[in-house]
């Protein structure tokens, strides 16, 4: 060890960049298993969180509060039970209004999850008007000062004392998403009406001391079973309830997209490191190449092959021990990097990763340096060790067998740069096309606010309604406010469904909005038939305007203005279809047009509201005269986002952003990576013919023809790289289109641009090893020979 310490001393321009490369590979890997154990390994920041689990139904529905209360009661097998509700709320204190993501939870909460506030206390009742506050909150809004208990917060339509602080590490069972607000969920429905539906819940559940999740499963079922004989038959059957253990994120909404994302990164990742790990084998058989005979005289004096190759790999392992504590360095700041490239979602939902290094990451960076150190080290260990004693006495190498496996390497490395390249190329050629998509509503010169009403539960919702139109008129008085309307969602949100049917027929499923009489206009939505909603409307019997592709769906080849349209799974609403509109993306740009229902907004509208206004000048001009006008309605109405319609068009497809930011941040390093691999392959064969140069130059042949030789050699390694990756890097485009909605197979124009970066980076890696050839000396060659 202290021999192979110091030969690495006598060659600190090899160490370096070993080393480098290294720690580039290996932070790389290291930075997404750190994401990949957020979001599937990780055990929950609670006490004991092994006993922790989760409990839902087999086809991965949600229990309902009321199967929760059933359960909670009849179990022996669980120590406890608690259940969470996430969903997207406000929250207001000192004149101040965000929109946040909260869980209206049991009483049990805490007990159950073995969290221990901060600062404060977890509330026991849930009939208690109490809140829990998160540690972001803390800090933002009350700047973690101490007496934050007892202040009182308002969500929604409802006050709450905060009684506590959640811990640092707690972030809510919606991880990655933060949860920044939990209160009681008894408290919390209240300001629900009164008759309304069973709601579905996350169920967590403590398993007791020696019993296994099997067995609470067998238990949970038999009571399930005994439960559904009392449910009327005309309902399907709920699938089996499952029970498993609470590892990363708890929500499979939130499990099964991140299992195929992180496998796309993992495979991302790996090619970084086998890059990484080619670049310094062949690295290792050039410094091995010229210590042929210094090995040849260890075997010649009696060294068997066996301490020679031991000696290598030692020298190799020191190589890896130093790149993979640089890249422990480097994973840190990849994490952070990689945190700060988070998107903002739409509306409240904010991503939270921890940025810390883990000692399951430091194991698993452990792990892979003891793969880098066999794959890097053992082809040059076992080359270097068994190389030929004569030759090497003599002063020559063998050379023919390495050349050929550093061309191979060299072409895989290639290739395996240009798969990333190719695939971030196409989610760069994804998010043009979104970008291109007619959304079918106007964009340009439109502005949103977002408001609400914190009416009292008792009170009518033709009042919060009358204070949004109030709202409504002292905007559209503003001047250069062309148009302005309401709707309680904007199109690209999270969009609820609805069971829709003609009478008598087919059920369909449709998403639904509610919309005041001057929206569609404002939007620039046009009407195919029918009319648009009027004033009569709101005092007159249920009315709805339906899209194109619901009234194809539902009368096709019919006309739908005057028809009738049950809405509702369990109890119908019967409505008139007075229009049809054109279609317009609700959800995403990436989907074809879904079937949805416009609700007149003074029959069905509660709750959050947006304006929408279509101005006469730039819109970013009227953002503060919009908010100032809107504060001064004071207590009786929050406003939070006031925004350009275009911003939140382009938060929508914020998934793709994000991943091109990843993959070109990958692609990039491989690239940089394999230019390094390239110019070592080429330099090395330029080093080996140096006395072939000489001669060929003392014959006639000139500088410029040894140039374009040379670089000819690198060309048409990129070339067969280029053709190898092309192929492969459309499997790997066809998986991220499988992710990712959007997305098409990699267009030629994508192919064409890949590969002439590799080539102007070829020619750029070959240059100066051209140049040495060039300016060889044929007569110095001559006399050293």
């Amino acid at each position: 060890v202290r021999y192979a310490l110091r030969a690495l001393r006598r060659a600190p321009a090899f160490t370096l960049v070993a080393v480098l490369v290294l720690a580039l590979g290996t932070g790389a890997n290291t930075s997404i298993f750190a994401f990949l154990d957020e979001l599937l390994l990780r055990p929950a920041p609670v006490f004991e969180p092994d006993r922790l689990v989760l409990v839902r139904r087999a086809d991965g529905a949600l229990l309902s509060y009321g199967t929760y209360r059933d359960l909670q009661v009849e179990t022996r097998v669980l120590d406890g039970m608690a259940a969470a509700l996430p969903f997207e709320a406000d929250l207001a204190s000192g004149g101040r209004a965000e929109f946040i993501v909260a869980e209206a939870v049991s009483g049990t909460y805490g007990p159950v999850l073995g969290v221990r506030a901060a600062l404060g206390r977890w509330f026991d009742r849930e009939d208690e008007p109490a809140a829990v506050i998160s540690q972001s909150v803390w800090e933002s809004w009350f700047n973690r000062d101490p007496g934050v208990i007892g202040r009182v917060v308002q969500s929604q339509s409802q006050s709450y004392t905060i009684v506590g602080v959640a811990p640092p590490e707690f972030t809510g069972r919606m991880a990655p998403m933060r949860t920044d607000l939990w209160i009681p969920f008894q408290a919390w429905s209240r300001q629900r009406p009164p008759g309304g539906q069973d709601l579905s819940v996350m169920v967590l559940g403590r398993l007791g001391a020696d019993r296994s999740a099997s067995q609470a499963a067998m238990e949970l079922n038999a009571v399930d079973t005994r439960l559904q004989r009392n449910v009327p038959a005309s309902r399907n059957a709920p699938s089996p309830i499952t029970v498993e253990h609470v590892r990363g994120a708890a929500q499979g909404n939130i499990r099964q997209p991140s299992r195929a994302l992180i496998a796309l990164l993992t495979i991302v990742a790996g090619l970084v490191l086998a890059i990484a790990c080619v670049n310094v084998g062949s690295l290792l058989l050039v410094r091995g190449s010229g210590r042929h005979g210094d090995f040849a005289v260890r075997s010649a004096l009696g060294a068997s092959r066996g301490r020679l190759f031991r000696q290598v790999l030692t020298e190799t392992f020191l190589v890896v021990l130093l790149g993979s504590g640089s890249g422990l360095l480097a994973a840190w700041g990849t994490n952070h990097l990689l945190v700060a490239l988070l998107p903002t979602l739409p509306f409240a939902w904010p991503l939270q990763f921890d940025a810390a290094i883990r000692p399951r990451t430091l194991g698993f960076a452990a792990l892979v340096a003891g793969a880098t150190t066999l794959v890097c080290g053992l082809v040059p260990a076992w080359r270097i060790s068994g190389a030929s004693r004569l030759w090497a006495l003599k002063g020559q190498i063998q050379s023919r067998g390495h050349v050929r496996g550093r061309t191979v390497a060299t072409v895989g490395q290639v290739a395996a740069s240009l798969m990333l390249l190719l695939t971030a190329g196409t989610v760069l050629q994804g998010l043009w096309r979104l970008q291109a998509v007619d959304p079918g509503f106007a964009v340009e010169s439109r502005l949103y606010a977002s408001l609400f009403v914190p009416a009292d539960p008792s009170s009518s919702a033709d009042a919060s309604r009358q204070v949004y139109v109030q709202a409504l008129e002292r905007v559209r008085a503003l001047p250069n406010i062309q148009q302005a309307s309401l709707t309680h969602l904007l199109p690209l949100s999270p969009a609820g469904s609805e069971c829709v049917r003609r009478p008598g027929g087919e059920t369909i499923q449709a998403t639904t909005s509610t919309i005041d009489t001057g929206f569609l206009s404002t939007m620039g939505i046009r009407l195919a038939g029918g009319r648009n909603f009027d004033t009569a409307d709101s005092t007159g019997p249920p009315v709805v305007i339906v899209n194109e592709a619901l009234a194809r769906r539902v009368w096709p080849g019919a006309s739908a203005p005057g028809e009738r349209i049950e809405i509702g799974c369990d109890t119908g609403l019967t409505a008139e279809v007075v229009g049809v509109a054109r279609d317009s993306a609700i959800r995403s740009l990436a989907d074809a047009p879904q079937p949805h229902i416009y609700r007149a907004f003074s029959q069905h509208h509660a709750g959050l509201a947006t304006i929408v206004m279509e101005t006469r000048v730039p819109p970013a001009l009227l953002v503060t005269p919009v908010r100032q006008a809107l504060q001064e309605f004071g207590e009786r109405l929050r406003v939070y986002d006031v925004e350009l319609l275009g911003d939140h068009v382009e938060r929508s497809y914020w998934a793709v952003r994000w991943q091109l930011r990843i993959l070109a941040l990958f692609g990039l390093l491989a690239l940089a990576l394999a230019a390094m691999g390239l110019y070592g392959v080429i330099a090395y064969r330029v080093a080996l013919r140096t006395r072939d140069i000489g001669v060929r130059l003392a014959l006639g042949a000139t500088p410029l023809g040894m140039l374009t030789a040379v670089l000819r050699q690198g060309l048409v390694l990129a070339v067969l790289g280029i053709a190898i990756g092309s192929v492969l890097g459309a499997g790997l485009s066809a998986l991220l289109a499988r992710i990712e909605s959007g997305l098409e197979p990699t267009s030629p124009s994508t192919y064409l641009a890949t590969g002439l970066i590799w080539i102007a980076v070829t020619l750029l890696a070959c240059f100066i090893p051209a140049r040495r050839a060039a300016s060889v000396d044929p007569v110095a060659t001559l006399r050293a020979e």
